[in-house]
């Protein structure tokens, strides 16, 4: 399978594909979205234990040896 990358602006759910793809494809196409990175991620809601309080936790190496 061959893909082609571009950048496209979604506008009313709708993204546009340049003419210079649409005689390389077939008219159904599987889309893969890759939004822009500058957008921020909400780690905690991948990773819910991102939300755990760990303020005032020691870490002593001995006892962890000691184990």
């Amino acid at each position: 399978m061959l893909a082609y990358q571009f950048e496209a602006i979604i506008e009313n759910g709708t993204i546009r594909v340049p003419d210079e793809y649409l005689s390389l494809v077939s008219p159904k196409v599987k889309v893969l979205l890759l939004p822009d990175s500058t957008r921020t991620v909400d780690k905690a809601r991948f990773f819910p234990d991102l939300k755990l309080h760990t303020q005032g936790i020691g870490f002593d190496r001995e006892d962890a040896n000691g184990r």
